[in-house]
């Protein structure tokens, strides 16, 4: 049996509008806001094209130090 495009789309569109229609849900825009419009800065440093190597760059270095300090740890006792 080969499912179609659109009978794919369909049955996708039909299981969500199912999920959406529970009883007593609770309506979560009451408490959702926009940072970009509280913090106008954070856009600007978010679409920079250096802000994912600007997160990365500590991860790296604290990784790249556990790790030489394992190695050396390792090292230093077996060489007592």
């Amino acid at each position: 049996m080969v499912i179609k495009r659109w009978q794919k789309k369909h049955f996708i569109e039909k299981e969500l509008s199912n999920l959406n229609i529970r009883k007593g849900a609770p309506d979560t825009t009451e408490w959702c806001f926009d940072l970009f419009k509280k913090f106008p800065f954070l856009k600007k440093i978010v679409k920079m094209k250096s802000f994912h190597f600007a997160m990365m760059l500590p991860n790296l270095a604290l990784f790249t130090l556990f790790l030489a300090v394992g190695i050396l740890a390792a090292l230093l006792e077996v060489k007592i």
